[in-house]
């Protein structure tokens, strides 16, 4: 096989194209630097409302044993003004503190219902998100 005979003024035409596709590349690892510093800090941002989220499943299990052992606490007492037959002004505190259990129940309904809401938004997001990183593997 032959090879074609290089010339200076060749030689440099093919430094000049050489340097032009060096600078491209260089801006195009620039951007692509920057990209994936904000990908990366996205990350990290995601990383945090995963962690927020998994605090506030956290707090709101705690939230529904409080009330569950309020409860039962009421129902205990329940059962101990029937033995003891006790007057009618317990029977009356008993059932303000129902009151306030009844309002208190209602207010962790409807946090539940606020927390699912959001935990099946985020959990879709990061389906898609799931998705979308299998799509580039």
């Amino acid at each position: 096989m032959r090879q074609n005979a290089l010339t200076f003024h060749g030689m440099h035409e093919d430094h000049e194209r050489w340097h032009s596709e060096h600078q491209t590349w260089r801006r195009d690892l620039a951007r692509w630097r920057q990209e994936y510093e904000d990908a990366a800090a996205e990350l990290r941002r995601v990383q945090t409302l995963l962690s927020g989220h998994e605090t506030s499943l956290y707090e709101h299990a705690q939230a529904i044993n409080r009330h569950e052992t309020r409860q039962q606490e009421h129902e205990r007492g329940m059962s101990k003004f029937l033995q003891d037959a006790e007057g009618e002004d317990k029977q009356e505190r008993m059932a303000d503190d129902h009151r306030l259990q009844a309002a208190l129940h209602e207010q962790q309904r409807i946090a539940h219902e606020e927390l699912m809401q959001l935990h099946e938004e985020r959990m879709n997001l990061f389906a898609r998100l799931h998705a979308a990183i299998g799509e580039v593997q």
